[in-house]
């Protein structure tokens, strides 16, 4: 079986978060913080450009979860090479990359701040079997790129909290990352 994300740096087992993707993209993230559940979290900033490309390599603990806070542009989203996605983004736009799937993002322009969460598969089966009582496996379905205003909102808090000299308080990122877990 070949592997879909050819030679990345990064598919190597272990989970996704916000320092491997800025090895990965070769850019910082404007503030970035981890809860005690395991969610990571980052903050990133576009200036305005065109035509740029971004991948994500395939992880199999972790779910990539992208959100618009403000901003736009136009963009094509592919994920294991099909695409899901091309139109117009805007505040609210919102990308799920399950865990196991390869990303691939065309941007013809784009401007603004996202916000990227990265849940542990392992807290949402976890929250499964608290929630269902058995240990049912749970799995996210492929979605387009759509608006979602919760997890907007969930990005907006986190971003404010994330920006303040400490990083951000483990227990509000603790309940941001139940808050996804619960809507996802």
């Amino acid at each position: 079986m070949s592997d879909p994300t050819g030679t990345l740096p990064g598919t190597e087992i272990g989970p996704l978060n916000a320092d491997r993707v800025e090895i990965l993209r070769n850019q910082k993230a404007i503030a970035k913080g981890v809860g005690a559940l395991g969610m990571s979290v980052a903050l990133w900033k576009r200036d305005v450009f065109a035509n740029g490309e971004r991948s994500l390599p395939a992880c199999q603990h972790t779910h990539a979860i992208s959100t618009c806070l403000h901003g736009g542009g136009e963009a094509r989203l592919f994920a294991d090479g099909r695409q899901r996605f091309h139109g117009q983004l805007a505040p609210d736009s919102t990308a799920i990359l399950r865990a196991g799937d390869a990303s691939r993002a065309v941007t013809s322009t784009a401007w603004g701040e996202n916000m990227h969460f990265y849940l542990p598969d392992k807290l949402l089966q976890e929250s499964a079997v608290d929630e269902f009582g058995h240990s049912a496996q749970v799995e996210l379905l492929p979605s387009e790129l759509r608006l979602d205003s919760t997890i907007a909102k969930l990005g907006r808090i986190v971003a404010q909290e994330i920006r303040t000299p400490s990083g951000g308080s483990r227990m509000m990122l603790d309940s941001v990352s139940l808050a996804m877990v619960v809507h996802v």
